[in-house]
């Protein structure tokens, strides 16, 4: 309900399912068995169909897994041609969201365990050395689904970048580690274009207000015998204005949803880009 409202008023959406448990996890309540999170996945696909950008453009969105979740191969094929349609996601976009410690597996020509977060939901609430610590103490108990190599992973969900354009990868360690409010708690994913990363919890959403001048309308010039540009004032001048700008939008914008509305009160994100920098 919260990504449909959100779409309806032209906003782009992302989410994580990476603490969904995996298919074949057993559901104690029933006594059946989980679907992972590709079902999931594909309801969102659908939304973003419905409740379209209010009919100015297509609704836009992304869904992150982190690289040890068992689905992470079933994932990768979400986009690919043919196949099962209802495990296909043709307008949503996926992404990957991956701990150092893959990259050193990747590196070092190492094994990779892929472990149902159902087993062991912390994996999706910490990152960095506390990450890597209850990761291998799983694998050391012999607590995933499966073992597989590392590099023909990360080779994947490259092939699928190249192929596709989407599966971006995105680095959780660095991104907690440098995230400004790391007391509020662990971020989960990103956005569309990888460009927030900002904090999820049960009560609020990430919201950011987004901008960017063309570089392309402001003359540049060399400082002589450098390769530095000499620094324009009237960028300066329209960076200032943008800013102020997107700052009033948090005061008077509209947020169709409460958890956004009160992530923007508590926070106050904005983001200012540059675009025609290679004019």
């Amino acid at each position: 309900s919260e990504h449909a409202q959100y779409s309806k008023f032209s906003g782009g959406t992302s989410t994580s399912y990476s603490a969904l448990r995996a298919s074949g996890s057993p559901i104690r309540s029933t006594g059946g068995k989980a679907k992972g999170p590709l079902p999931y996945a594909k309801l969102f696909n659908d939304l973003l169909n419905a409740f379209d950008q209010g009919g100015k453009r297509k609704g836009v969105g992304a869904y992150y897994v982190e690289v040890w979740h068992p689905n992470i191969f079933e994932v990768l094929k979400a986009r690919d041609p043919g196949g099962d349609a209802r495990s296909r996601t043709h307008d949503a976009f996926p992404a990957t969201w991956i701990p150092d410690l893959f990259m050193e597996r990747v590196i070092n020509h190492g094994t990779w365990s892929l472990i149902d977060p159902a087993v062991e939901p912390r994996l999706t609430e910490t990152y960095g050395a506390e990450f890597e610590e209850l990761y291998t103490k799983l694998e050391q108990e012999g607590k995933f689904v499966q073992q597989v190599d590392a590099e023909t992973l990360w080779n994947q969900l490259l092939t699928k970048i190249f192929q596709q354009g989407t599966f971006w990868p995105c680095f959780k360690d660095e991104i907690n580690a440098r995230y400004g409010q790391r007391r509020s708690g662990v971020v989960h994913h990103s956005n569309l274009c990888t460009e927030i990363t900002l904090l999820n919890n049960e009560t609020e959403s990430f919201v950011c207000n987004l901008s960017s001048p063309n570089l392309a309308n402001f003359k540049f010039e060399w400082i002589p015998g450098t390769n530095r540009l000499k620094w324009n004032p009237d960028l300066e001048k329209t960076v200032r204005t943008a800013v102020r700008g997107l700052d009033n939008v948090i005061d008077i914008g509209f947020i169709p949803h409460e958890n956004g509305r009160r992530f923007q009160e508590n926070y106050r994100a904005v983001g200012l880009g540059v675009m025609g920098w290679a004019v």
